[in-house]
């Protein structure tokens, strides 16, 4: 696969309405031979589009005007191969799934090392590549009817793209409190580090195995519970109360067939 760094330089778009932090956040990617333009919010951040091809959005959450999920979601409705990385002082479960909900890449808290940002800004732009790249290989294959002449190395470039389900969680889901596990029918997509450390009973990646054979055995019951609930009305919270905390099961949009987010909030 082409080296990124060999096609840049990269354009970053950093949008915060704190002038200080948005200039520490320009040097350290200027130093890293990526272009950076600066919004002060939302409005002023989309109005960068006009002016720049923007491959990477780095955005705060809490902004005056169109905050940082605003802005996701109206990048997202027409530029869906531009990443956005989502930047907090505190990440919550709240901001979690809204940005998983409407495609952020990753959720950043300000108060970890830029080393830590910089390194997420270059798998979103490995996802940006993969993605670009997919499109034009199906508009190649439709166009030509070659379907079966691909090269392995098309081949590695698609499923490569595809294959950033479990990476992709960890990124949103891994700085949250609360443990929380993503799954699909009874199907395990991601367990948090929350969860694998204090609550599975298995050791281990969790990707594809079954959903009992991950959670405690108190939890079992209850999420049985809550998944005739969620038959029952899809597309709202439930929760059940236990004696050490609460389940919450909730859907996680634009996924067919559904995904579910379970998390459990202890006392």
């Amino acid at each position: 696969m082409e080296n990124l760094r060999a096609r840049g330089p990269f354009h970053v778009l950093i949008v915060d309405d704190d002038v200080d932090l948005r200039r520490i956040y320009r040097r350290h990617f200027e130093d890293h031979g990526y272009q950076v333009s600066e919004a002060s919010d939302g409005e002023e951040g989309l109005n960068q589009f006009a002016h720049h091809d923007i491959d990477l959005v780095i955005t705060d959450i809490v902004m005056p005007g169109v905050d940082g999920i605003e802005l996701l979601k109206l990048i997202k409705e027409t530029m869906h191969e531009c990443q956005v990385i989502l930047c907090s002082s505190q990440a919550t479960l709240e901001h979690a799934i809204e940005g998983l909900n409407h495609g952020a890449f990753h959720l950043f808290e300000k108060t970890l090392p830029l080393e830590l940002l910089l390194g997420a800004a270059e798998q979103a732009l490995q996802q940006r590549f993969l993605a670009l790249k997919n499109r034009e290989l199906r508009a190649e294959l439709l166009s030509k009817n070659q379907l079966l002449r691909l090269s392995n190395q098309e081949l590695s470039a698609l499923n490569e793209e595809l294959h950033h389900v479990v990476q992709f969680y960890e990124q949103v889901m891994d700085g949250v409190p609360q443990p929380v596990v993503v799954f699909q029918g009874s199907d395990v997509l991601f367990g948090n580090q929350k969860f694998r450390e204090g609550y599975s009973v298995h050791a281990g990646s969790l990707a594809g195995r079954k959903l009992d054979d991950v959670l405690p055995p108190a939890w079992r019951d209850a999420c049985a519970q809550l998944a005739e609930r969620v038959r029952a009305e899809p597309q709202i919270l439930h929760q059940v109360t236990l004696e050490t905390g609460t389940l919450r099961l909730t859907p996680i949009e634009s996924f067919d067939p559904p995904r579910h987010l379970l998390v459990f909030e202890p006392r």
